[in-house]
């Protein structure tokens, strides 16, 4: 259901490179409540081959039979490609994406978890999830039940990624220790023979 990977300090390098150059802002795309969100689809192609390379390795397209649901061959390529700079206090609340597969890369996370926790204001909670990325989906026996796994990303997350199927819903927590940017990076696959609109052809 997740698949998760580490990037090399290569493909890290030329990303930062161009996080540093992003002009496009993307919000109104986008469902997060965060301030700054921009396109940086031209630089696909730093990172389309590796993530085409870790969908195979998770198996995913046999787990969910798409040479069944899709009689084309299985050509998938980055429809769309942002950065994410999160401030203290912003958040993404409980969304999915476009397209087949999704992948989020952690960039920069300015804080430790322990700190983060100790400094949210729902320290004293049962569920302090400060900082945390929470995916929700249906139990094994696929009844009304919801199952969450909440994941602890923190600064020991950087040059780390997941992969997921595009309609697995997720939100983000706000954190609260650093005035610094959580930067990620995140995208989406889609076939290419599907009649999805791709960002560089009709931004959406």
């Amino acid at each position: 259901m997740i698949h998760g990977f580490t990037i090399s300090d290569e493909i890290y390098n030329k990303l930062n490179n161009s996080i540093n150059n992003k002009t496009t802002p993307w919000n109104k795309n986008l469902a997060g409540n965060i301030r700054e969100e921009y396109s940086i689809y031209e630089s696909k192609n730093l990172i389309e081959d590796f993530l085409l390379n870790q969908i195979k390795l998770s198996k995913f397209t046999e787990k969910f039979n798409f040479k069944v649901l899709n009689p084309y061959p299985l050509d998938l390529k980055i429809a769309s490609l942002w950065v994410n700079f999160q401030k203290k206090y912003e958040f993404n609340p409980i969304h999915d994406h476009d397209g087949v597969f999704s992948f989020i890369i952690f960039m920069k996370i300015p804080f430790i978890m322990g700190d983060e926790l100790r400094r949210s204001p729902g320290k004293n909670a049962k569920h302090n999830l400060a900082g945390h990325l929470q995916f929700f989906f249906l139990g094994e026996n696929q009844q009304s039940h919801i199952e969450k796994i909440a994941l602890p990303t923190d600064k020991t997350w950087e040059k780390r990624g997941l992969l997921f199927r595009s309609h697995l819903n997720h939100m983000v927590y706000p954190f609260y220790s650093s005035d610094d940017y959580r930067i990620t990076i995140s995208g989406n696959f889609a076939f290419d023979n599907s009649n999805m609109k791709y960002q560089g052809e009709n931004p959406k």
